[in-house]
């Protein structure tokens, strides 16, 4: 009894939010935009109109700045944001939207779909959650359950005192902060070598056969493991948190897009395409994807495919200028 009054005391100590994404930034170059994204949306007073949510494919596809500067040719003024995160995972996806629009006015999400729905938790939210998030994540099937709740009194403990641990507390610092814009494009952040490698179709082809090989097995186990209703019962963990993202999305009035972004030579559409029906329209960059001049590897574009693709977003996305919440649908099962 002693040892339960200790943890639950450890994870009630009261912290910065801030601090949680500042100190997950310092963790791995791919969560270095974590910090940016929250004082963006807190700190930086510039409007947020429209926001990417998604996983390194979006981070890699999509230049903010592109997107804006194609949209006000068009004489829209809206400002773009790209909040994408690598790897995969609904659970993060959720948790970023939720800040966002709980603490801003926003007209449009465009989330990212792939060729299917992930089935793991994101390695980040363990980090990022609140500790009534954590205790309230769906149990089936939540593979990262059991391990959040035993690095949660540390995690709380380190961030409420971070002298114990040798690090000084991250404060906002506007001579630090990045701006209005983070986009990786060209280069990642904290990485050197620029993107603008290609390949030819063969070696494209291959490595893309590698990742269709990986997906069908995926879509067959998650086939196999089905609850009553027919849903995957691999996939119900994030299934439960992109129904939570597209709800919360309803509720403040926020127009919802899906953006497929598929490897090389892909499905021409995501397993999962009768579900995102049910919610909003899926685009994709069609002849972009189908150049091979514009791929960085078999999963991701490159700087000259970013361009393109950002520049299709502007000039094709007409739909923002009437963006209109998303009907509450029951959608079919994936």
């Amino acid at each position: 009894m002693v040892a339960v009054l200790g943890l639950m005391a450890l994870a009630l100590l009261p912290q910065d939010p801030h601090a949680r994404f500042a100190e997950a930034a310092t963790e791995s170059q791919h969560y270095l935009r974590l910090r940016w994204i929250y004082e963006r949306i807190h700190d930086d007073r510039t409007p947020i109109d429209i926001a990417f949510i998604g996983t390194s494919h979006t981070q890699s596809a999509i230049d903010s700045r592109i997107v804006e500067a194609e949209l006000r040719k068009r004489g829209l003024d809206l400002h773009v944001v790209n909040f994408a995160i690598p790897h995969l995972g609904r659970d993060l996806h959720w948790l970023l939207v939720r800040e966002l629009i709980e603490s801003r006015p926003v007209r449009e999400l465009v989330v990212e779909v792939q060729d299917f729905e992930p089935r793991a938790p994101h390695p980040a939210f363990q980090r990022l959650g609140r500790v009534d998030d954590l205790l309230d994540s769906p149990l089936i099937i939540n593979t990262g359950y059991l391990e959040n709740l035993v690095r949660l009194p540390r995690r709380q403990l380190d961030l409420a005192f971070p002298a114990m641990s040798g690090r000084p507390r991250i404060e906002y610092a506007a001579d630090a902060y990045e701006g209005a814009h983070w986009d990786d494009t060209e280069r990642l952040h904290g990485f050197t070598q620029t993107r603008d490698a290609t390949h030819t179709v063969q070696y494209l082809d291959d490595k893309a056969n590698e990742l269709r090989g990986d997906l069908e097995q995926k879509e067959a186990l998650a086939r196999r493991i089905a609850m009553p209703d027919g849903c995957s019962l691999l996939k119900r963990y994030n299934r439960a948190y992109l129904e939570k993202l597209l709800a919360l999305a309803r509720e403040k009035n926020v127009h919802v897009t899906f953006l497929y972004l598929p490897f090389f030579h892909g499905p021409e559409q995501p397993t999962e395409a009768r579900y995102y029906k049910a919610y909003g329209e899926t685009i994709k960059p069609q002849a972009v994807l189908d150049d091979p001049a514009s791929w960085l590897n078999a999963d991701h574009l490159n700087v000259f495919g970013a361009r393109r693709t950002s520049s299709w977003m502007g000039q094709t996305w007409s739909m923002v200028q009437n963006a209109a919440p998303t009907a509450p649908i029951v959608a079919p099962c994936y």
